[in-house]
């Protein structure tokens, strides 16, 4: 955590990504799912994120979509990363593994505690967990996941522009 001095960097950090979502990507998933700060611990690097479970998240049997879930799970452990290495802009999932263990109900808040385990120059191993409001003993979803740290310093993502090069052109 190279550039982070404190605590409080670390949390106004993580609010300032949470902003980027909601005002310059509303209509994407980031946006779409609403994220929003619980707490965060710099010295142990854990974060907890509620969303409010939202209707367009259904999937037939009227509970969050398990691809939902997972985009959730995802999203938060990405977010941890992306604090964790100040001076990256991306850090993308190289790998991704969610247990499913109950359904997650509609129109709920829904919870998830990501901690990273290993933050290195080059990957990042996180795990994190998911519950509805008030049923921390009863995980909805765990996961654990491997995300790419070794590239692009310094390259903030622009406002409707991809971070990648196109990767459809054929070499």
């Amino acid at each position: 955590m190279s550039s982070i001095n404190s605590p409080a960097e670390f949390s106004a950090l993580l609010d300032a990504w949470i902003r980027f979502f909601a005002e310059d990507m509303a209509d994407a998933v980031h946006g779409m799912t609403e994220p929003a700060l619980v707490c965060a611990d710099y010295e142990h690097r854990t974060l907890e994120l509620v969303y409010i479970t939202q209707p367009w998240m259904r999937n037939p049997a009227g509970v969050v979509h398990g691809g939902i879930t997972a985009t959730l799970l995802d999203q938060s452990m990405g977010l941890l990363v992306r604090a964790c290495s100040p001076g990256k802009s991306i850090t993308p999932t190289v790998n991704l593994n969610v247990t499913y263990l109950r359904p997650a109900r509609i129109g709920e808040r829904l919870h998830v505690r990501a901690r990273a385990l290993h933050i290195g120059s080059t990957l990042a191993s996180v795990t994190a967990e998911a519950y509805m409001e008030g049923e921390e003993s009863k995980p909805i979803a765990s996961a654990a996941g491997t995300f790419y740290t070794g590239g692009m310093e310094g390259r903030l993502p622009e406002p409707g522009k991809a971070v990648f090069p196109d990767m459809t052109q054929k070499d």
